[in-house]
């Protein structure tokens, strides 16, 4: 069974790999500097992205990364 973080691990990156595959996963590769075997191999339904290659994809997407302090 899933715990909550692998939840949202698994539906973020199933998310993440919608929009690449929507935008094309070979321009999102260039604009990343990543090869698409590894866009494919990070955003696959086993894989574990690293901060670095997220936040890349998501700025090729447009996508903006914020944190929030819980009060």
């Amino acid at each position: 069974m899933l715990t909550r973080r692998g939840w949202l691990v698994r539906v973020y990156c199933a998310c993440t790999w919608h929009y690449c595959a929507r935008e094309g996963d070979a321009q999102i590769a260039s604009q990343t500097g990543l090869s698409r075997e590894q866009l494919y191999r990070s955003f696959s339904k086993t894989g574990n992205p690293t901060l670095k290659t997220t936040i890349s994809v998501m700025k090729a997407l447009g996508i903006e990364l914020t944190a929030k302090v819980h009060a």
